[in-house]
This record gives structure tokens, sequence and C-alpha cells, in this order.
């Protein structure tokens, strides 16, 4: 039983990304892969990569109120492959609870951490919810594919703190109505017209804001 525990786990680092749906791979990365500030590529003057002790709040980007109501997000339990625990963006209305609540971003790495424990973002991929790791799994390291962007703008902006990027844009991202009872909404990346996790038909496009940070 042992060995097939093993054979599993290796499987799930080492199998080609075409063994899973796009929407269900964990891509796991070294770090002689990544090329220095490619996830900033393409944003500007305004990117930059270090912020440290933010909560992301989302945005409805197809609101024309003056006076935007912030939504709050947090990490939430989605379930456990090969020992290690993985987590999504929720708004807080849906999983009140704070244990995953404020982010940093370094250097292309979105991470969260509670009593000791980081949860760290992966690939984010068109149709899915970017997903979060916990695992002491020393030889998977997440992908740095987030980029945070300043408010530039003479006229200025409301809100008027910094937007998050993932992939070198900011208008990918949406709030969904989970199908399963009592999951509630969860942030998906450019949604797809049919999915098995949440309704696209309920999806709006919203714009993450770091609040807090320093």
């Amino acid at each position: 039983m042992n060995s097939l525990i093993a054979f599993a786990f290796l499987f799930l680092l080492f199998a080609p990304s075409s063994a899973f749906p796009v929407d269900q791979q964990i891509i796991l990365h070294t770090p002689s892969l990544i090329k220095p500030n490619h996830w900033c590529a393409g944003l500007g003057g305004g990117a930059f990569g270090i912020a440290h002790n933010f909560t992301l709040v989302a945005y409805n980007a197809t609101s024309s109120t003056a006076e935007p109501v912030p939504t709050s997000l947090v990490l939430r339990h989605m379930g456990s492959i090969a020992g290690a625990e993985l987590r999504v963006l929720s708004t807080y209305e849906s999983y009140p609870y704070r244990d995953f609540s404020t982010f940093s971003l370094q250097d292309g790495l979105l991470f969260s951490e509670h009593s000791g424990v980081s949860a760290l973002g992966l690939a984010v991929f068109d149709g899915g919810e970017p997903n979060f790791i916990t695992s002491s799994v020393r030889n998977a390291s997440p992908v740095r594919s987030y980029c945070a962007l300043a408010n530039t703008s003479p006229h200025g902006s409301n809100p008027h703190s910094p937007i998050l990027a993932v992939n070198g844009e900011i208008n990918g991202f949406h709030l969904c109505q989970q199908k399963h009872v009592g999951m509630g909404w969860v942030l998906v990346f450019r949604p797809l017209e049919s999915h098995p996790r949440y309704a696209p038909e309920s999806c709006y496009a919203v714009r993450l804001h770091l609040q807090g940070l320093y």
C-alpha cells in the first residue's frame, strides 16, 4: 500500500500536464525555469512585485457606482491531493473565516500565511479557480505569475489602491457562484461557457485591489 501511495505522489509531481484537465493542473516549476520579472511584463512603469501584509478585495468591474462596495476575499479549503491541501479564493461572506485572509507578494509569488503554514499560489489557467497549495513538500515550488499595478493616473481613480495582475493582465478575474450547495462565490480566471463546478451565467468581472499594504 505504501508503495502505491508513493507511486501516485510521484505521478502527480512528474506526469505531463496533459494528464490532467487544464483547470485542475497543478504546475510545479523549478527556479531555473523562471525568467526574471516576466510576471510584470507589459504592465508598464507602475508595476511592482513586492508588497506585504495586505488584504485582497474585489470590486465589481461592471458597476457604474461612484462609491463601489468592496468584497473581501479569503482562502477556503477545497480538498487535498498527495498530502497537500488545496485552497481557492472565496468571498468572506461565503466562507467567514480569516485563517488565510492576509497576503504578500514577492517577485511574482502570491502567498498567505497562518500559524506558520504558507499557502502558495499556483499557475492560473483560463476557466479555472486560482489555486493555492499548503504542503511540506520541499521540492515543489509554486509558479511566479502575479504582479501589482499602482494607480499612476493624474486624474486618480476610485478605489485608489493598487490592482492585482496575473499572467500579465488585470481584467481576467471574475466572481462566480459555485454549483455545489453551500459553496458560495469563488474567484475564477476567464470563466468558460460551461463548467462542472461553477455557474457561468452567474459570473461577473471584478478587479482585485491590494488594501492596507506597506
